[in-house]
Formats: C-alpha cells, structure tokens, sequence
C-alpha cells in the first residue's frame, strides 16, 4: 500500500522521493585541494568544487556537501594561487641569473680594469706620479701588454678601436 505523508495518501505511480546523499565532487574537491603537492591536484579541486556547487544548487535538496565544496573551493583557490606565485617568482629569479657567457665577460673585463690600474701605477712611478696623457702612450711605452703581436700592430689593430 501506499504511505501516508502528511495525512494524505501517496498518487498511485507517484515516483518515490530519491535518497539525500553526499555530493560525490564536492568530496573529491575537498579531497584534491588538499593534495597541494600533487601537480595541478588544487586546480582540479577547484573546478570540481565550482562543478559540485552548481549542482547542489540545482539539486532540489537531493545532493548535500555544500560546506565540502566551498572548503574544496577555498583551500584549491589559495593553494592554487600560491603555486602560481611561486612560479612567477621563480622565473623572475630565474631571469635575474648571470648567463654564464655574461659571467664570463664580466671576468674579463675585470682582468683588464685590474691590468688598466696595474699599468697606471707603473707609469705613475716612473713618471714623478704623473698620469698617461692617454692609452696609447701606455701601450707604446710598454706598460700595458694588449696581447698583439708584431704583426697585429703592423696591420694597425688596436685595443680600442
């Protein structure tokens, strides 16, 4: 027979009222959130936790889990939007390094300051501390050593030009 709800009998060929039951997305949401250190686990919780809200929404009472998906929506957008950050830091950080071919310049390029100064001095103690007039004079008078040969000066190459 029938049941009675409320003092009234059921319709005939009425449907039965479904069970209420937990919202299988807004469990795996929870669930994926919290696994920040599997890649892309806090995305997919946050998008089943939007999936699953929507349709609680739209459930008519027949799907609970409302408070585990907007926990699974809270925890994957913040876990989510950490993870992008770090990202972004550390390919500024990234960027920020010294290619190993501008370390190398800049080693070289020290080398020659320290050889510049080094050449200086010299000139200085031997000219009543006077500076050169100019880079020419310390490579004519042999103070600086440019790495030419006889047959680069020859051909008119110079340090500078």
């Amino acid at each position: 027979m029938s049941e009675q709800v409320q003092g009234r009998p059921e319709p005939p060929g009425a449907p039965a009222e479904a069970p209420v039951q937990t919202s299988g997305l807004a469990i795996a949401s929870l669930v994926l959130a919290l696994f920040f250190f599997v890649p892309f686990a806090p995305l997919l919780g946050l998008v089943f936790g939007i999936i699953a809200l929507s349709q609680i929404s739209y459930s008519n009472g027949r799907l609970t889990g409302k408070g585990l998906a907007v926990a699974g929506v809270a925890i994957g957008g913040l876990v989510t939007l950490i993870m992008c950050m770090m990202v972004v830091w550390l390919s500024m950080s990234l960027l920020a390094l010294p290619s190993p071919r501008h370390r190398a310049r800049m080693m070289s390029c020290k080398a020659n300051l320290r050889g510049l100064g080094f050449a200086i001095g010299l000139y200085r103690a031997d000219y009543d501390n006077h500076l050169p007039p100019d880079l020419e004079t310390l490579v004519t008078l042999e103070y600086l050593n440019l790495g030419l040969n006889e047959r680069d000066k020859e051909a008119g190459m110079q340090f500078y030009g």
